[in-house]
């Protein structure tokens, strides 16, 4: 059985192909287009997977897309119903989910003959909730998909169990966190598609003074999802010009002038960047995180898992801030740890900050400035080996060290997904074997000696 995989009409779109449940081929458009994040019909894509797998179209059993039109019409309704929405961005919308409805046609018109092969339409967060949790290797999962939008959604709650994924609860139009990032890559002068991680990379330099503005932006609610206020946005009613077919995804400004007056004039492209535009990306970074954040808490309320899968375009968007993790890591989980005694928390409360010395001091960098990803496998392996030889620790001293380190990590995998690889290899790093204390016994004349010692008929004796 063949499988012709398709993220089509939206950016970087991409093929892969399934022969007998095997990967045969996958590439995205643009290697072939040479164009970043292309967005259309990948059909270059396509023909590679095909020759990869010596196959031809004709050969092709089955053929899923990643959108699934008609899915939430109803809410698409009642949105268009309550709001003055432009006639325009309405025909936007219609025709691209036209052009994933019609895949199969598309198809036949390029290669000249019926296409056989059964279309699937599977929905856009689906898609994405099994791409993460079908290859984790977990038999079963909490799963969350974050994303822009995606079949009128923009975030999806479910559970993986086996060869299962569903969907249990979804964030829908117009609130959206890859909308207010990407309003925001907008502001600090960023206008391409795929520019927020500029705005990542820019995160660490800045400090988030403007957080409280940005909590006006994003209202993060009690029951830990979100909300936009929208007076900031225009991405829902507004013209705002969407091209996703043939070209470089191309999106037009996202955010109103309330924004300008809440947040002062937003950057020009080409211009420099000053410290303002650096703490206004620290505090995008920062509510994006809290929102995430929440909803993972929100997602482990109702799965308490283990395992998670995340998956969607603003999945891996995270550039924490180490002080908020090890602040959570102390005063939320440790007390949660079973068996852990007050000593080993003390220990572990010794052990991160000659961890943290090391790591600035190893970089070049002050304490304020660490991220996770610079407390990488080698500088822990090198860590623990500066323990010993300068610092003189006995082994012993050493494996308690490395206790605390193995239990930061293990938190830490599960608090930021990028993390995983580093923190499992950390984890198959090692106690040392410490030779045992000698035990000297006494000589049985020093025995005798010491009962001598205290049989004398004394009140003490």
């Amino acid at each position: 059985m063949t499988i012709l995989g398709l993220n089509a009409y939206h950016g970087d779109s991409a093929a892969c192909l399934f022969v007998d449940g095997k990967l045969v081929a996958a590439a995205e458009e643009e290697r072939f287009r040479r164009i970043k994040h292309w967005a259309g019909l990948p059909t270059e894509a396509i023909d590679y997977c095909l020759r990869e797998g010596r196959l031809t179209s004709r050969d092709v059993d089955h053929i899923a897309i990643n959108r699934k039109p008609g899915v939430n019409n109803w809410r698409r309704l009642a949105f268009v119903l309550t709001h003055r929405v432009h006639p325009k961005l309405m025909w936007q919308k219609i025709k691209n989910i036209r052009s994933a409805a019609s895949i199969k046609e598309i198809l036949e018109e390029k290669y000249g003959h019926e296409i056989k092969a059964q279309v699937h339409h599977v929905e856009h967060h689906l898609a994405h909730l099994a791409s993460a949790f079908l290859v984790s290797g977990f038999d079963e999962a909490a799963c969350l998909s974050i994303d822009g939008f995606g079949d009128f959604a923009s975030t999806a709650f479910g559970f993986g169990s086996g060869s299962e994924v569903r969907i249990d609860n979804r964030v829908y139009f117009p609130h959206s966190l890859g909308i207010f990032y990407s309003a925001l890559t907008q502001f600090i002068g960023f206008p391409q598609y795929g520019d927020e991680y500029k705005v990542m990379g820019l995160a660490p330099y800045g400090e988030p003074v403007f957080f409280e503005q940005m909590r006006e932006i994003v209202r993060i609610r009690p029951d830990g999802t979100f909300r936009l206020n929208l007076k900031y946005f225009q991405h829902h009613t507004a013209n705002v010009s969407y091209t996703w077919k043939d070209c470089a995804p191309e999106v037009g400004p996202l955010f109103r002038k309330e924004l300008v007056d809440l947040l002062g004039p937003p950057r020009k492209p080409g211009e420099p960047l000053e410290q303002k535009h650096k703490d206004i990306a620290r505090s995008v970074q920062t509510i994006y995180e809290k929102a995430f954040f929440e909803l993972l808490h929100l997602l482990h309320k109702q799965h308490p898992s283990d395992n998670l899968a995340l998956a969607g375009g603003c999945a891996m968007n995270s550039t924490r801030p180490l002080g908020q993790l090890l602040q959570s890591f102390f005063v939320d989980h440790l007390i949660t740890v079973k068996g852990l005694r007050p000593a080993s928390v003390r220990s572990y409360r010794d052990t991160i900050p000659l961890l943290l010395v090391f790591a600035a001091a190893d970089k070049g960098c002050k304490i304020t400035r660490l991220t996770t990803r610079d407390l990488s496998f080698d500088r822990v392996v090198v860590f623990l080996r500066h323990l010993e030889e300068d610092r003189g620790n006995h082994p012993r001293t050493r494996n308690q060290r490395l206790a605390a380190v193995h239990i930061l990590f293990d938190y830490i995998a599960t608090r930021d997904p990028e993390m995983l690889g580093i923190c499992q290899r950390v984890a198959t790093i090692p106690m040392k074997r410490a030779a045992p204390a000698e035990t000297r016994f006494l000589e049985r004349d020093e025995i005798e000696e010491l009962l001598r010692a205290v049989g004398q008929p004394t009140l003490l004796g």
